[in-house]
């Protein structure tokens, strides 16, 4: 084939520079310059200049992608993307003939094809606000107000998630209104109107008097009916001088806690809160307690409903016999079930003072 020069007198002529080399033929800038001062573009570069600064620039991106290219993304020709070029073409072109322009267009087209990398979606890890609950402890509330207040201890909810009223068949959700950890006290809500609301006693407590306990040991274990102790007031101050509780020798079992302390007026005159750790006192005494349980006083519980305005019912002035003691305590008192997260469980597990459906 003949060999034929084109003439041009600008940069503007550069173009026809490019088209001649990719027609094979040859070009310079005037009659009187030498062949070999012009720049010789490869069948790679003249596939690559050819294309959009879009295109040019995305095939950068791609092979900048596949971690070949780590430079600027400027849709410009240069070593980087050369080499690039090259190295893709090797790895996954079985390292074709770059000077065939057949070639060079199958791999510029080929990186042009490549699919964005789509990161696997993460499933972030459950948090104690999102992740599934679990039926782990229980304990005792009882109503205090017509609008579905219940007064329980705050270990009983200390942790978790959701609290549960089960009542007659029915589950319902509770709404914390407030706690008082340092008396042992919370209060919950329901979107109920209770059967029976328990008044709170106006007189203080007094030795040897009469009480009955009523609760839900053991949770549901044994049988999901409300439970009563009976027994007096043994001392009017609790462990370490506290004067907010009671000292009484009915007796308390794990899932007792939160529960009403009654008079014979059924009047609430205390809150079921503990009893004494056994190994303890048989270590520390050589002896095993018997009989030896505390109550938070009503005191302590009428001021935690009077900062948070709940109106309560004035106290019963006669005496209830047997039955109609057992109708109204099983009307207005209340099995809890404490919801809580794999992590929550984690967590509360070393709290003895849960009753744990997990032991």
């Amino acid at each position: 084939m003949a060999t034929h020069f084109y003439k041009f007198k600008s940069r503007t002529g550069e173009k026809y520079i490019i088209e001649a080399q990719r027609r094979n033929l040859s070009c310079v800038k005037n009659m009187e310059a030498p062949p070999k001062s012009i720049k010789q573009y490869s069948q790679l570069e003249l596939a690559f200049i050819e294309l959009s600064k879009r295109d040019r620039s995305l095939v950068q991106s791609n092979l900048a992608q596949e971690n070949l290219y780590a430079f600027k993304i400027d849709g410009l020709y240069g070593k980087g993307t050369e080499a690039a070029l090259k190295a893709y073409n090797n790895k996954y072109l079985g390292n074709a003939n770059l000077k065939q322009s057949k070639n060079a267009k199958k791999l510029i087209s080929t990186v042009l094809s490549i699919q964005p990398k789509v990161a696997a979606p993460i499933t972030p890890a459950p948090s104690p606000q999102t992740a599934d609950t679990y039926n782990v402890a229980s304990g005792t509330g009882f109503y205090v107000s017509d609008a579905g207040h219940i007064i329980t201890n705050h270990h009983v909810i200390d942790g978790c998630k959701d609290i549960k009223v089960h009542s007659k068949g029915e589950v319902l959700t509770t709404l914390k209104i407030a706690d008082d950890r340092q008396n042992d006290l919370a209060l919950l809500k329901v979107s109920h109107k209770p059967s029976h609301v328990f008044p709170l006693s106006g007189d203080s407590p007094y030795p040897l008097q009469d009480i009955v306990v009523a609760g839900f040991p053991f949770g549901d274990r044994v049988s999901s009916s409300l439970k009563f102790t009976k027994g007096i007031v043994s001392s009017l101050s609790g462990i370490g001088n506290n004067y907010s509780e009671i000292q009484i020798d009915a007796a308390l079992q794990p899932g007792n806690s939160g529960g009403p302390i009654i008079d014979e007026y059924g009047n609430i005159i205390a809150v079921a809160v503990a009893k004494l750790d056994m190994k303890k006192i048989l270590k520390d005494y050589g002896v095993i307690p018997e009989n030896t349980n505390f109550g938070i006083k009503t005191s302590a519980v009428r001021n935690l409903l009077q900062g948070n305005a709940v109106s309560t019912k004035p106290p019963n002035t006669e005496i209830l016999s047997k039955k109609e003691l057992s109708r109204t305590a099983t009307d207005g008192t209340v099995f809890l079930s404490c919801w809580m997260t794999v992590v929550q469980i984690e967590n509360m597990k070393s709290r003895k003072v849960l009753f744990t459906d997990l032991e």
